[in-house]
């Protein structure tokens, strides 16, 4: 309770949720901005709070872009702050050997939470940090210790997942190299973020709805993304790429998507 949280806006909605359910003190930073993380956690030491959290995701999962993670690692140490990320979209894609964006920060100040759901192919998650951490959560957090534990072979999967993403780093090249060409075929006017994800922002939710529509009816997963997920006007189809696309598919979407905007 005499703790306090500095999160950045754009976190997803189960990070929000997680933060509201805890007793400490919130405090929202805008999106990506240093200066304006330097002044909550400025205004935050000013309420004598004993704990500070900072809390982003590695790769924001609306807008494909990635969170300062050094600058904020090394911020943190300079108000006594502990850094928490969500390398949901990072887990197997990003960082030495696939370990996330942060999987190269020290772990005294830092923790990682890794979805085991999305390019592990299974389910569940992981929690990286310092063992006393560690310690701590697994003696401590409610909703871990009053939780059915996951069956042995979910265990299996998620340790065989971890060993191909080290015997095959073939498959995070593949993705970079396929996710560019997917930017360019799809939305080339916009900034290329470096990351699988892929926004093609159309701003009006019922346009949105109709060209994700025509997609879907022509043989494409595309779905789209409306308030309250994202802001009023920023309705988007959402993107991702997997590493075992193809560049002819990537090709069809693209011609789909300009006959659908054209139609819908």
């Amino acid at each position: 309770r005499q703790d306090a949280v500095v999160f950045d806006e754009n976190i997803h909605a189960s990070m929000k949720e997680g933060i509201r359910a805890s007793a400490a003190k919130r405090f929202r930073a805008r999106h990506n901005d240093l200066e304006d993380f330097r002044h909550q956690l400025a205004k935050v030491r000013e309420t004598g709070a004993r704990r500070l959290l900072i809390a982003v995701e590695s790769v924001y999962s609306m807008d494909g872009d990635l969170a300062p993670v050094d600058e904020l690692s090394a911020l943190a140490p300079m108000h006594d702050a502990m850094l928490v990320v969500d390398e949901a979209h990072a887990t197997g894609i990003f960082g030495a050997r696939g370990r996330g964006c942060a999987g190269h920060l020290p772990q005294d100040r830092v923790v990682s939470v890794h979805t085991c759901g999305k390019a592990l192919g299974v389910a569940g998650a992981l929690i990286c940090a310092s063992a006393p951490i560690a310690d701590y959560l697994i003696n401590r957090a409610r909703p871990f210790v009053y939780s059915t534990a996951p069956p042995p072979l979910t265990a299996a999967l998620v340790h065989r997942a971890l060993q191909l993403i080290d015997e095959e780093p073939w498959r995070r090249a593949r993705l970079r190299q396929l996710a560019s060409s997917a930017h360019d075929a799809l939305c080339p006017e916009t900034q290329f973020r470096g990351t699988q994800i892929i926004p093609v922002i159309l701003g009006d939710a019922g346009r949105t709805l109709a060209v994700a529509s025509v997609l879907q009816r022509a043989g494409f997963d595309v779905r789209a993304v409306r308030p309250p997920t994202v802001r009023d006007g920023t309705s988007r189809l959402r993107i991702s790429i997997h590493a075992d696309h193809s560049e002819n598919e990537i090709t069809a979407l693209a011609g789909a998507l300009r006959l659908a905007m054209a139609t819908a």
